[in-house]
Order: C-alpha cells, then structure tokens, then sequence
C-alpha cells in the first residue's frame, strides 16, 4: 500500500467518523449527512483502490463494497442508536400519564 492509498483510507475513516459523530449529535439531518457519508466513503475507497494501482473496475468494485457497505453500516448504527436514545428520553412516543398506573397505591392482587 503506497502513501497515497494510506491517506485515501485515512480520509475515508474520518468520513465515517464524522458521519457517525454529526449523526449522533444531530449536526443535520440524518439523511443528508447518511447521503454525503454513503457518496464520500465511495470515493475515498474508490480513488484508494486507484492509488494502489487497480484497474478502474476494480476500484469501482472495491469503492461499492468497501466504500458504500461500510458507510452504509456506520449509518444504519448512528440511526438506531439516536433513535433509541431518543424512545428512552421519550421524544418518539409521548405517553399520557393519566394512562400510567399509580404505583404509591397498594396492589389488591397482591399476595
């Protein structure tokens, strides 16, 4: 691996960490920041796999499999755990609490 493919890679592990970073901490929307990760990560492994002398089929291949399926799965992880973060702090579902049971009040069925 020359030192330009090292950098390229370089390049692409700050693109999934920024990605996943502004995910998390809601910098935009997550689709647009998903949209710019998913196409960046391609062209870092992409022009990577040019670097290291490839034919451009092959660093095509290796800019969707490497690029993309990584990119795509540091996204999927962002999402799910923002989202279940948020379930927890209750932002997706509102309960009404005249709907929760009081539980200062002893249980008759009880034992």
């Amino acid at each position: 691996m020359n030192i330009t493919a090292l950098l390229l890679f370089v390049v692409f592990a700050l693109i999934l960490l920024g990605g996943y970073v502004g995910i998390r901490r809601a910098w935009a929307s997550p689709i647009l920041l998903g949209a710019i990760m998913i196409f960046g990560g391609f062209l870092a492994m992409f022009f990577a796999g040019l670097a290291q002398g490839n034919t451009p089929a092959q660093a095509l291949f290796n800019g969707l499999l490497v690029g993309v399926l990584f990119s795509v799965g540091t996204v999927a992880m962002a999402w799910y755990f923002q989202s279940a973060e948020n379930r927890v702090a209750g932002g997706d579902m509102p309960v009404d609490e005249t709907e929760l049971p009081d539980l200062n009040e002893p249980d008759d069925d009880a034992p």
